[in-house]
């Protein structure tokens, strides 16, 4: 990493949606003026003159939030601003002059836009609509949710729009047709136009690069009906994801570079140095989500600079000027003669400074004894204020990372819920946790604080879940506020909630089906479908639904097809298709919609399923076996002064102790995780045989777990009741 770059602290909006920052273009060779839309919504304009702010203009609240702000006009001269807030879209001059207000007749609030010339593409939740001088030109409606919206010529010099979907789909759009599309890792949020030198085998082709919800980016190429794949980043390091891309040379080479901003406030440059594949060049780290990202010179027309904008309103821009770094060492009399120079300019800036800092603080004073008199006769009302939320399941960790961020310092988050859940500690959460017991009489069996002790805007939780039990996790946040207020935030817990869905399974597995039938609707089964999955489209188009979805913690695998008066559900895990089995069955009876239930149980389906979980407890057995003789062998090795007639792999065990014990402290409850989710197994293969109470052969079940062998555990499962 050979690019450095310095923060600079612009200035201070009101909190801020995605992609609501924009730099200016500049005829001249002056600074880039910076133009942000926040939640309050306002508009607000400004430069930097000779290090200090100025305020082109600020226009009045709109009423609603600034949901996007984007640069459109003619082709090549991208000089006016537009911005959407709700379903109406307005454009201003770089002056702040309103010339343009389209109310359009959508439904869903624009969350996404691109406008060219007269053209206006828009994406709202599910929606996506062209508008050609205002009125309705074409129409999309997206089997899920689009994250964003950009446009390309990738059929000859049409335009064709691009949009990023929450299905993990990237999709192309011909008026109002998909004519291509392609699946990828990750939920895709954030998509950018690239130009960098192609391949022999791609030239012609359109470059699009993406970056999906876990964090991984990547580049397409597009022309006419194809669609391939160039370089990707990987998130080896399980950072955020990818909320915002752009295509800017930072590294001055002649190749642009990848900016990237996280939504856990990673912002990273990077480069092609070197080669063909993007190398790191550049990493920093804020204490809020990226929300906005752009590049340009702003603060010095000579050096170019990264701005971005954080969730609480921020404006921060990443310069690759040396002097704003700081002052080094003069070393030269070129040095020397401008330190001088610019000496008696830093004092006053200094002082100017110290004298609105003594102002802001004697406002404050003010504020506060106003308060103090009105609060004698009047009781402070609640203060209004946003909370950012995510709960989703991270793969690689089988759990689900809960992130609560606020437009200003945390206080606390309680956390309340009606089943069992396991929390996990997160190396960037400062907070202090305390843990009430369990109280299952009032219907609470976790009770959760976690304490902010630094001013935070942003915690982060990892929560592993347990299948079969479902409910509602419920999260409340207190910010520190003048008075306490609070705001309840509710996570659903889906009965299968480690399931993830995927577009397509691999390989040849024996599948346990059970068959649904009865009087119900296309809806009706797709809305209990909803209730046992995440990750399920709330809209159906098809009069027939397939759905895949993959174990994030055993890798098994759930197809569910289904249409009006007939579900089928096919499954390697007998655990999954029992659960399925109850929670539709139930949801059935509380609507007294009658059911017949057919089911075939595949007997090499049992040993499949041990022989996928086996090596997991396998590994979780050697650990536990390991952690546990770590005090001894310390002990022999305090008492002993040679312990070379130690075995070798104790000897392994004494030299890995730190390293097994960390491994160990990250999920100390594996274990019986893994047990708990055999002995289910075992119960759901014998309801479907008939047999309901099986509590006898649980001690036996137990026993076998403690010795770990493969065989016996499949003659066990074997043996009848």
């Amino acid at each position: 990493m050979d690019l450095s770059l310095a923060r600079l602290d612009l200035t201070q909006v009101a909190s801020t949606a995605r992609k609501t920052l924009k730099v200016l273009p500049s005829s001249k060779k002056k600074n880039q003026a910076v133009v942000v839309g926040d939640d309050a919504g306002i508009v607000t304009c400004f430069s930097m003159r000779k290090g200090e702010l100025r305020q082109i203009f600020k226009s009045n609240p709109m009423g609603k939030e600034i949901s996007r702000l984007e640069l459109g006009g003619p082709v090549g001269k991208k000089d006016k601003i537009f911005l959407a807030a709700g379903q109406t879209i307005r454009g201003m001059t770089k002056k702040g002059k309103e010339f343009f207000k389209c109310q359009t007749n959508l439904t869903e609030t624009i969350n996404s836009m691109f406008v060219e010339d007269k053209l206006i593409w828009t994406g709202g939740e599910y929606i996506y609509n062209l508008f050609d001088d205002c009125k309705d030109a074409a129409f999309y409606m997206s089997s899920d949710k689009i994250n964003d919206l950009i446009v390309e010529h990738v059929v000859g010099l049409e335009y064709n729009a691009i949009l990023a979907c929450q299905d993990k789909f990237i999709r192309v759009l011909r008026g109002g047709e998909c004519f291509l599309s392609t699946s990828l890792e990750g939920p895709v949020l954030s998509l950018s136009s690239h130009t960098s030198q192609p391949l022999a085998e791609v030239e012609g082709f359109k470059q699009v690069v993406y970056g999906t919800a876990n964090g991984c980016a990547g580049l397409l190429y597009m022309q006419n009906d194809s669609m391939l794949a160039g370089w990707k980043i990987s998130n080896d390091r399980r950072k955020g994801g990818i909320t915002n891309l752009k295509s800017w040379d930072m590294t001055k080479d002649g190749v642009r570079d990848i900016l990237i901003g996280r939504d856990d406030g990673s912002v990273e440059v990077y480069g092609f140095d070197m080669s063909s594949e993007p190398a790191l060049q550049f990493k920093t780290q804020l204490s809020e989500s990226i929300t906005s990202l752009d590049a340009g010179c702003i603060s010095n027309s000579g050096y170019d600079e990264l701005v971005v904008s954080t969730y609480s309103g921020k404006v921060v821009a990443l310069s690759s000027d040396p002097s704003a770094a700081g002052s080094a060492p003069a070393t030269t009399a070129e040095d020397i003669r401008r330190d001088r120079e610019e000496g008696p300019k830093k004092e006053r800036k200094a002082k100017a400074l110290k004298k609105e800092l003594d102002q802001l603080k004697e406002k404050v004073d003010d504020a506060k004894r106003k308060y103090q008199a009105v609060s004698a006769d009047l009781i402070g009302v609640t203060n209004t204020f946003k909370v950012n939320s995510k709960f989703t399941l991270e793969s690689d960790d089988a759990a689900y990372s809960l992130v609560v961020e606020g437009q200003m310092p945390l206080d606390m988050v309680m956390l309340q819920c009606d089943v069992n859940l396991e929390l996990w500690d997160v190396d960037s959460n400062v907070a202090i946790v305390s843990r009430s017991p369990p109280d299952p009489e009032n219907g609470s069996l976790l009770l959760a604080t976690y304490r902010c002790q630094e001013s935070v805007n942003r915690l982060e939780l990892k929560i592993r879940t347990i299948e079969g039990q479902y409910g509602t996790l419920q999260a409340f946040v207190i910010p520190r506020l003048t008075p306490k207020t609070c705001q309840v935030l509710h996570f659903p817990i889906k009965p299968l909630s480690l399931h993830e869905r995927v577009h397509e399974l691999q390989g040849d597995v024996p599948l346990n089906e059970l068959r649904l039938s009865g009087n119900f609707t296309l809806g009706d089964m797709h809305a209990w479908v909803s209730t046992c999955l995440p990750n399920v489209p709330p809209k159906v188009q098809e009069e027939e639904v397939m759905l895949h979805f993959k174990s994030a913690f055993l890798g098994t695998v759930l197809v569910c097809s289904y249409q009006k008066g007939l579900g089928v559900f096919r499954s390697d895990s007998i655990s999954t298709i029992s659960i399925v089995k109850e929670v539709i069955s139930k949801e059935a009876t509380s609507r007294k919609i009658r059911l017949d239930i057919a089911f075939d149980i595949k007997e090499e389906s049992v040993r499949h399923f041990l022989s996928v979980l086996y090596p997991k407890l396998e590994a979780q057995h050697n650990l536990t076996q390991q952690f546990q003789l770590i005090e001894s062998l310390k002990e022999i090795k305090l008492q002993e002064p040679d312990i070379s007639f130690l075995s070798a792999d104790l000897l392994g065990v004494l030299d890995n102790a730190d390293e097994i014990k960390k491994q160990y402290e990250l999920q100390p409850r594996k274990l019986s995780f893994l047990h708990g989710v055999i002995t289910d197994f075992y119960i759901d293969r014998q309801k479907f045989k008939g047999h309901l109470n099986v509590k006898h052969k649980m001690s036996a079940l137990m026993s076998l777990l403690q010795n770990c062998n493969l065989d016996s555990l499949v003659q066990f499962f074997n043996e009848s009741v």
